[in-house]
Order: C-alpha cells, then structure tokens, then sequence
C-alpha cells in the first residue's frame, strides 16, 4: 500500500459509513388552541425506509410514538403510547402535521385506546385541526390550530461524526510528519 492511497481509502471508508440506514429522527408534537383550554405534546421518532420524503405507520416508518393531553373542559387528561398508534402520515420538514393533503396520503395522526380518542389532521376547510375525544363520557375538545412538529437535533450524533473526523484528520497529518521525518 502506497502512502498516496491510503486517504483515498480512508475517503471511501468514510463514504461507505454515509451510506449506511440513519437512525430514526425524532420530532415533537405541540397542539393548543382546544376550544376545552386543553394542550396535546408528545413526540414520534422515524426513518424514511422508502425514501419518499414522507414518514407513514403503514410503511412501518414510526418507531416510536408518545403523546399526552393535559385536560380540558370536556375531556380529562391522557396519555397515549406506541400501541396506541393506528395511523400517523407526516410530509419531513413540514413544521405543521395535519395540513397537507399529500400524495401519498394525507398528513395525520390517529391514536385511540378504551378511553380516549386524538385526531389531528386537515378539516373541512383544508386548514390543520384536530380533536381529543373522551370514549366514555362522549366528551369532545377541538382544536382549531395545527399540531405542530419540531425536530429534535442529536447532538450526540454530529458530536460523534465530528470527532470522528477531526480523529482521522489528526492520524493523517501524524503519518504524514513521519514520512516527512523518513
């Protein structure tokens, strides 16, 4: 092995880990404007398999899932967790899910369990809203605003890649003084 062709190689090694699946992205979920005085968080974590830009539960894309109602006038507080999930269809990068009608499906979110029922998704008039619909009593909270989405960054990822790098530059540059010495 030459000395000229080991960063090459070093390069293809890098380029070869880029193309390895990425960890599922996390985003979180944030939802006022309930007409009970109610508030929605929560967060969902998932990878595009497909590649289409969109994050579906039927493609099984949603590795995780959480979300929480604190309590409005008509419905109680919940909390709904990934068995409770029956559909979530969300455009990356949209900061609102529930307001875009696709292809390839309209964005939304659907999760129920015995007692509670939260819907987000676009209304009658096009625009992002949804519903915290309490099962037993036929209580019903709607929001009128879009649930909105955040990314939530990964320090420790880019931390990781960027030490990595800065290790490799390092190691480089040490090879090349001992040539230089040689």
């Amino acid at each position: 092995m030459t000395p000229r062709r080991t960063p090459a190689r070093i390069t293809l090694a890098l380029l070869a880990a880029l193309w390895l699946p990425a960890a599922a992205t996390q985003w979180s979920l944030q939802q006022s404007g309930f007409d009970g005085g109610g508030l929605l968080g929560g967060s969902f974590a998932g990878t595009d398999l497909n590649g289409d830009g969109w994050l579906s539960s039927a493609d099984g894309e949603i590795a995780t899932f959480q979300a929480s109602y604190g309590g409005g006038a008509n419905v109680g507080a919940f909390t709904l967790g990934p068995g409770d999930l029956v559909a979530l269809v969300y455009r990356i990068g949209d900061p609102a899910l529930g307001d875009d009608p696709g292809p390839p499906a309209a964005e939304g979110l659907y999760a129920a369990s015995a007692s509670f029922t939260l819907l987000a998704g676009i209304g009658a008039a096009g625009a992002g809203g949804g519903f915290a619909i309490d099962l037993v009593s036929g209580g019903q909270d709607a929001a009128t605003a879009s649930l909105a989405v955040t990314a939530v960054p990964e320090p420790p990822a880019l931390a990781l890649m960027a030490g990595g790098v800065a290790g490799l530059a390092l190691a480089l540059r040490r090879r090349r003084a001992k040539q230089d010495r040689a």
